[in-house]
């Protein structure tokens, strides 16, 4: 069973800094729909979606300066993927999504 209540936000350490960095990405789990709230991170460039075999399934470039983003993986199929957010090609964020019918 899925658990419904999942916390939307994930705590990273950035590779650059020791200070912790937020990023919300929600509903998680969920049927397709995302919010990306990158507020804390003006300088994301790019949002990944893989497969857990790490084969690119989505890639969206963030337009600069872009803070809420509403991104639609509805044609996913039902699973448990790994989304990374990138600045200038490197991995700055990290987490998993699950989607559901």
């Amino acid at each position: 069973m899925i658990e419904q209540n999942c916390t939307p936000e994930v705590e990273h350490r950035s590779k650059n800094t020791d200070r912790p960095n937020r990023i919300e990405v929600y509903p998680n789990p969920t049927t397709g729909r995302i919010h990306i709230n990158l507020a804390s991170d003006p300088i994301a460039d790019q949002f990944i979606v893989s497969d857990l075999m790490g084969q690119h399934l989505y890639e969206y470039t963030i337009p600069m300066h872009e803070g809420q983003l509403t991104l639609d993986l509805g044609h996913l199929k039902p699973g448990v993927y790994i989304y990374n957010i990138l600045s200038e090609s490197q991995s700055v964020y990290t987490g998993k999504l699950i989607i559901i019918e």
